[in-house]
């Protein structure tokens, strides 16, 4: 399994493998990432929650639980969501 976090502006993707003993919680692994990246910035994600402002594909990024490196348009799990980095 991978988790794949793809920036729909710039193209960039982020792609991990996901142990086989962790807990399959998309959008715990994306706050993860999140934290990681901007270490020492305040984080705040904005996810795509029903009745809300984003549609579902049509976030700043796409983060997905798949089988494989290949998007393919099957996967496991995914999540739009927009990401605000602010200083701490």
């Amino acid at each position: 399994m991978l988790l794949s976090i793809y920036e729909n502006i710039s193209g960039q993707e982020f792609l991990r493998r996901v142990s086989p003993t962790e807990e399959l919680s998309l959008r715990a692994m994306i706050k993860q990432w999140a934290e990681s990246q901007f270490d020492g910035y305040k984080v705040k994600l904005t996810f795509s929650e029903e009745g809300s402002h984003i549609p579902n594909g049509c976030g700043e990024y796409q983060a997905e639980l798949r089988d494989t490196k290949r998007a393919t348009g099957a996967c496991w799990e995914c999540e739009a969501f927009y990401l605000d980095v602010s200083e701490a």
